[in-house]
């Protein structure tokens, strides 16, 4: 499971709050090295990014979990061992993106 308090949530239904979220699978493509160092190597992808958020509506109180995918493009500086050339570690990765929803409940989709 991917961890998900790195991401800002914010449903574009301003009656629907995100209590809870789980992210479960990336998918990754554009990846491009953009610096490569002694040991250590910056690169850049975008993400899809599938998972299940938990909505509270304020009008009536009732939550629901509900599915979504969102794409973002990300910067990570990664470790590599020099034998090998292979990545050993996921530094840290960075994005200035936050990931509006909008996804409804099974109980409102009626209204769209």
């Amino acid at each position: 499971m991917l961890a998900s308090d790195n991401f800002n949530f914010y449903h574009d239904d301003g009656e629907l709050e995100i209590r809870d979220s789980s992210l479960l699978v990336a998918t990754i493509s554009n990846l491009r090295i953009v610096a490569l160092g002694s040991g250590e190597a910056t690169i850049t992808f975008d993400a899809d990014i599938e998972g299940e958020y938990k909505l509270e509506d304020s009008a009536t109180g009732e939550d629901e979990w509900v599915s979504e995918t969102f794409s973002i493009g990300c910067t990570a500086k990664v470790g590599i061992d020099l034998k090998s050339n292979k990545v050993t570690e996921i530094i840290s990765i960075d994005h200035d993106q936050s990931i509006t929803l909008r996804e409804q409940p099974r109980s409102r989709q009626w209204m769209d």
